[in-house]
């Protein structure tokens, strides 16, 4: 097994891969293995992009099955085999960003920012394309056909990939200990990023929003991870340690940036819980459909702390806040089946919570949304038509009873007029990782050509 591993191949890259992103819990001596897996596996992807593109001389001898290499096969000019390799090497680059991004880590593909600033070049080339050609689509009334929804994401994944690697830049200068005026000048690309992504984006995603009960699963899932992972990148960047001036000092918009991206993932958090694919409700909750959860707990973490802080400035009302901390608490309620840093963090930020006076429990959130939510039994239908059938003969002596239950529940979550007001606000649907199996690549790194059903 470790010579089959430890051997440069594409399936070893990817099984390298596979098995440093299984969870593992935070009891496991072992946990720091997975690290090692993934840097090996990018290695190894690195070694095979090396080698594609300076194949070596074709040799006159024949070769054993066990001598040969990935690009002695014959394969090297193949269009079909190009398209396999850059679609790899894609995907190194988006697990590289995000290795980095989440630990701080230097990165395995981009050595020097030569390779960097090449990646970021013809991203931006091809989103700035994509722009000049997608300004009617944002004015349709009518639901956009599949294969286009899937052209946005796919761009879309490619934005936030920029603003990634902006957050990773601005994570090197300050693990360097850069002076401020040095700092300063790698932020502001990085804000750039950011807002170039919701001006173009935001309508888009609006109008996926709109249509979202409309979507297939499969396009549900890529819009949810696109969401979460972009915001995000987000919180991870206003989340950065420093050793001199505060973030918040050299950001002028770090709340409004905090408010919005912390808002976005718990609306998006909110819609996945009551979301399902399947005819029991409940059971196929967007939330639990997600095969990297990890990305989703992490998100939920930073929004926890950013409601907390935002509550802090006065920035939220209580109710807001109550409602809110109700939901990221629901969020890793039921990720804990899936996910060991879920259940880690959340007695952690039950515990920040009530140490800022604050007592956000799942029971705020509609009990379809509950984590423990099962098939109820022949018992509990039973006294449910009991109850209904009583309140049935409360409500015809007392016109007012309905009006008044709603209004007391509402209360009861918080959702008063201003949080109403709040919850109203149109929600960024903003990864990707699903919607790349719905991605032909034509070639990574050359203009792609779009076509019907991509």
């Amino acid at each position: 097994m470790y010579k089959l591993l430890a051997r440069v191949s594409y399936r070893s890259s990817l099984a390298l891969y596979l098995f440093g992103i299984t969870p593992t819990g935070a009891q496991n001596s072992e946990a720091h293995f997975s690290d090692v897996c993934r840097e090996m596996s990018l290695k190894q992807l690195g070694e095979l992009r090396d080698a594609d593109r300076c194949p070596p001389p074709r040799l006159t001898t024949p070769l054993s099955i066990e001598d040969m290499s990935p690009v002695a096969d014959g394969y090297g000019g193949d269009p079909q085999y190009n398209q396999m390799v850059d679609t790899a090497y894609w995907f190194g680059i988006v697990c590289d960003t995000s290795r980095r991004l989440l630990t701080g880590s230097t990165s395995v593909l981009f050595p020097d920012r030569t390779a960097h600033r090449s990646v970021r070049h013809i991203l931006r080339r091809q989103i700035e394309d994509f722009r000049l050609n997608s300004e009617v689509l944002c004015q349709s009334k009518l639901p956009l056909p599949e294969d286009t929804m899937y052209k946005v994401l796919c761009h879309g994944s490619a934005a936030k990939s920029l603003c990634w690697l902006a957050i990773v830049l601005v994570q090197s200068a300050i693990i360097r200990s850069e002076p401020d005026s040095a700092l300063d000048e790698t932020i502001r690309p990085c804000l750039k990023e950011i807002e170039q992504f919701e001006s173009l984006f935001s309508p888009f995603l609006d109008m996926f929003m709109r249509d979202y009960l409309l979507l297939s699963r499969e396009l549900r899932v890529s819009v949810y991870l696109l969401t979460i992972h972009f915001h995000l990148g987000v919180l991870v960047f206003l989340n950065i340690p420093t050793q001199g001036s505060e973030l918040s000092d050299m950001i002028p918009n770090y709340f409004e940036l905090l408010l919005n991206s912390t808002r976005q993932i718990v609306n998006t958090i909110q819609m996945s819980l009551c979301t399902s694919g399947s005819s029991h409700p409940g059971n196929d909750q967007t939330i639990l459909l997600d095969p990297y959860p990890e990305h989703v707990s992490d998100s939920l973490w930073y929004a926890g702390r950013g409601i907390l802080a935002l509550a802090r400035e006065r920035i939220l009302s209580l109710n807001a806040v109550e409602s809110m901390l109700s939901v990221v608490l629901c969020g890793l309620s039921h990720l804990r089946k899936i996910s060991f840093s879920a259940r880690e963090r959340l007695p952690l930020l039950r515990q920040l919570c009530l140490a800022s006076g604050y007592e956000a429990t799942t029971n705020n959130v509609l009990p379809c949304y509950l984590a423990d939510a099962s098939t109820p039994s022949t018992t509990s239908q039973s006294a449910w038509v009991d109850g209904a059938e009583r309140l049935t003969n409360e409500s015809i002596g007392d016109g007012n009873l309905v009006t008044n239950t709603i209004y007391g529940y509402d209360n009861t979550l918080g959702l008063n007029q201003r949080a109403i007001g709040w919850a109203s606000d149109a929600v960024d649907w903003s990864q990707i990782d699903p919607v790349l199996q719905q991605w032909e690549f034509s070639d990574c790194f050359v203009d792609m050509d779009w076509g019907p059903g991509v």
